[in-house]
């Protein structure tokens, strides 16, 4: 079994575990949803669809404009649209499910800092760069569905 966490912002990403909890993949949030298709597509080829996905629940925050509130939105459908099509299972988790249970407390606003600060602690030999802040989200959310 494997699990997937999908963090399904503009600089979002997927990202892979093993039953054990262990690193094993990672792709960017690809603009293109052929490749993001092709790629859980092959995922649920190589493990004979023994998978989970973890899809991130959530809604546009307060003060972000109607631009990115909308393109946030068809990210989301896109991800749901992709899930179903292919006949993968998947749960939607919300931050305020995931985030406690894998982060602790954090100061308000610094999710994405803590998230990181985990992972870089749980993996230490996964480099991410700055931009692959996404990565860091998915990987605690595959191993928040893994436990929960």
């Amino acid at each position: 079994m494997i699990y997937i966490g999908v963090d399904p912002g503009a600089k979002g990403a997927i990202a892979v575990i093993d039953q054990n909890g262990d690193y094993t993949d990672h792709m960017m949030y690809n603009e293109s949803w052929f490749e993001n298709a092709k790629y859980l597509s092959f995922l649920k080829e190589k493990t004979d669809g023994k998978l989970l996905v973890g899809l991130e629940k959530v809604a546009s925050a307060g003060g972000n404009g109607v631009k990115s509130s909308f393109s946030f939105g068809v990210n989301v459908g896109g991800w749901l649209a992709t899930l179903q099509i292919l006949a993968i299972p998947y749960v939607l988790v919300p931050p305020p499910a995931w985030q406690p249970k894998m982060l602790g407390a954090f100061p308000k606003g610094d999710s994405k800092k803590a998230a990181s600060a985990y992972v870089e602690r749980r993996y230490p030999d996964l480099k991410l760069l700055k931009k692959e802040q996404g990565v860091a989200d998915a990987l605690c959310i595959a191993l928040y569905v893994s436990k929960y």
